[in-house]
């Protein structure tokens, strides 16, 4: 008898923690914008606007965004961290710029993505 309680509370306790990455944050993160300019002493540069949501059960303190922008002659990598506060189902947006390595070249239609997100 006394097994079977103690395998009823063992099972008890592993069903209840079936979804433990619910404790987890994790967000959505999508291009909403984005567009070229000249920067600052002439060079020329792409703002990328981000928005983050998040899709999880708690709230996003921090997190660190990598993005991937791919002009007609390289392809460039940015990676922003940033301390945030996204509760539950909420949105914000996060601008990551990226400055060119020549003053000619231009970002190819489909060439801004997102590479990689991880929050905490």
């Amino acid at each position: 008898m006394r097994q079977f309680i103690v395998f009823f509370v063992m099972a008890l306790f592993f069903s209840s923690c079936e979804n433990e990455g619910r404790w987890y944050p994790e967000a959505e993160v999508e291009v909403f914008n984005r567009y070229e300019y000249t920067a600052q002493g002439g060079g020329k540069a792409l703002a990328i606007t981000l928005t983050v949501r998040d899709t999880s059960e708690t709230t996003i303190t921090s997190g660190v965004i990598t993005v991937k922008a791919v002009t007609d002659k390289h392809e460039y990598l940015q990676t922003a961290a940033s301390a945030l506060k996204i509760t539950p189902g909420g949105k914000m947006a996060l601008t990551v710029t990226v400055a060119y390595l020549e003053s000619g070249e231009g970002v190819l239609d489909n060439g801004v993505s997102v590479y990689d997100a991880y929050f905490d």
